[in-house]
């Protein structure tokens, strides 16, 4: 999977399982997207849902718990910048 270049942007990635990841997109290896700065969440972790996870990510930004992060471009189903998000989510 090809994905646009979202290189410099802090992104949300969605997966078709229960994992979400959130970090600054480096760039995209083959079928590695490298991550930096990246915070993942599983669905259910902390009593949270994916969405959940997501709106307290736009409402107070990513807390990194890995400086970096490779996701397989495989697994992944969307990425949207925090940004979009944060604007749809939050309506600002």
């Amino acid at each position: 999977m090809n994905l646009p270049n979202f290189h410099g942007f802090t992104v949300v990635i969605y997966t078709d399982g229960p994992m979400t990841y959130v970090g600054r997109w480096d760039q995209q290896i083959g079928e590695q997207i490298l991550l930096n700065d990246a915070c993942v969440h599983c669905e259910g972790d902390d009593g949270m849902t994916r969405d959940e996870f997501v709106l307290r990510i736009a409402k107070f930004g990513p807390r990194a718990t890995h400086k970096r992060f490779v996701v397989p471009a495989g697994v992944v189903t969307r990425v949207r910048t925090l940004g979009e998000v944060s604007k749809e989510l939050l309506g600002i």
